[in-house]
């Protein structure tokens, strides 16, 4: 199996870390110890950054003594025909350039992960290798010794990264498990900062129901009080004597309005449309109708046409207009305006009830999600020898 295989091979396949003794800790100690294998991981990734980075200035300078020493080479004094050298002169130009070329290449690389930067180097170096082949074929027919001390320098470099990968296959795989663990927690972070706010919100929902139930029973009180004091009771014996009133008024309303046949009245004066519709408006509702006829034109037609006194109507309806004047009751106003509050509280506590309800159903999604994660966390960090109790 080739290195390039191999090193496929070593980040296609899992490799279980093996931890030496298993370190117990307990949830509240949790964010710390993250934070440690988080630490750890990057001092771990730059230091083998660092060491990878020394390997390739390494190769820089052999590649440059290599590309040195077959550029100097004269093939002027070999005895074979000048196409050949001339061809053997080109492919060892181009060989000379790609080689350059791969270690300016290497040189360039800026990746954070060491993982990906070791892919890069494979990805180049296998490149490399398959460009190079032929005017490698090329080059050796007659520039053997140097052309090959060159390429071995590429292999040496290739087999010295891939060793070093080796080497550190347990540990791309704790950083595979160490960057889950970080991601975990984040979202562990993440649920609980969420809680807290649903908490926050619940807490202060609550606080608003208190408030309104406060106001609410406040108000009751003063209802209360009006209800029991001096004021109010005058204001219903009004009431109940303009009810009194009232239904007096309207008990002779009905004794005239039986007289009036008002179906005989709108024939006298179908042929006036104005009479004929004050006519309608009396049958429909007497009360009102009165109320509205300004001129009072019932009496002038009932009593024209059918021969009847109505004119105890003006007295009536003076009295009726003067009733209405003073039905307003300031108590009432004010246990009205107060019923009203009463409506809007009880509202605005249903709502924020309601929001408690969805509040609680998003706490309890939070809380199965962070179970979740935290399930899932324990089990990976149980991997990387760390067991976490309650």
């Amino acid at each position: 199996m080739s290195f390039l295989d191999r090193i496929k091979k070593l980040f296609e396949e899992s490799h279980e870390p093996r931890a030496e003794k298993i370190s117990r800790i307990t949830l509240s100690e949790l964010p710390a110890r993250v934070e440690l294998l988080a630490n750890n991981r990057q001092a771990w990734n730059q230091k083998l950054k660092k060491q990878i980075k020394e390997r390739i200035f390494q190769l820089e300078k052999e590649t440059g003594i290599a590309i040195e020493s077959l550029m100097n080479f004269d093939l002027s004094k070999r005895k074979e025909y000048e196409k050949i050298k001339h061809t053997v002169q080109e492919n060892l130009n181009l060989y000379t350039s790609q080689l350059g070329k791969l270690g300016r290449d290497l040189a360039k690389i800026e990746e954070h992960e060491s993982s990906n930067y070791l892919k890069r180097i494979f990805s180049l170096v296998n490149e490399f290798l398959k460009v190079s082949h032929l005017p490698y074929e090329k080059a050796t027919f007659l520039v053997g010794k140097e052309m090959a001390a060159a390429k071995n320098e590429v292999m040496r470099f290739a087999q010295d990264i891939s060793a070093i990968a080796e080497e550190n296959k347990m540990l791309f795989e704790e950083a595979k498990l160490t960057d889950n663990v970080f991601s975990l927690s984040s979202e562990l972070k993440q649920s609980e900062a969420l809680s807290k706010g649903v908490q926050d919100e619940i807490a202060g929902l609550s606080l608003k129901i208190k408030e309104l139930d406060e106001k609410h029973n406040d108000i009751k009180s003063e209802i209360a009080r009006i209800k029991e004091s001096e004021e109010y009771k005058k204001d219903i014996e009004k009431k109940e004597n303009h009810q009194k009133e009232q239904a007096g008024i309207i008990k002779e309303m009905e004794k005239i309005r039986k007289e009036i046949d008002f179906k005989a009245l709108a024939r006298v004066f179908h042929h006036d449309s104005r009479k004929a519709g004050i006519i309608k408006d009396y049958s429909n509702d007497f009360k009102s109708a009165l109320k509205a006829d300004e001129n009072l034109r019932i009496i002038e037609m009932a009593e024209s046409s059918q021969n009847i006194d109505v004119s105890s109507l003006r007295q009536l309806k003076n009295e009726l207009i003067q009733l209405d004047s003073h039905i307003a009751l300031e108590t009432e106003a004010k246990i009205a305006s107060l019923s009203d509050k009463l409506k809007r509280i009880e509202s605005e506590k249903a709502g924020a009830e309601s929001d408690i309800l969805e509040e609680s159903k998003k706490q309890n999604r939070l809380a199965k999600k962070k179970e979740k994660t935290l399930s899932e966390l324990k089990q990976l960090l149980r991997r990387l020898g760390v067991e976490v109790g309650e």
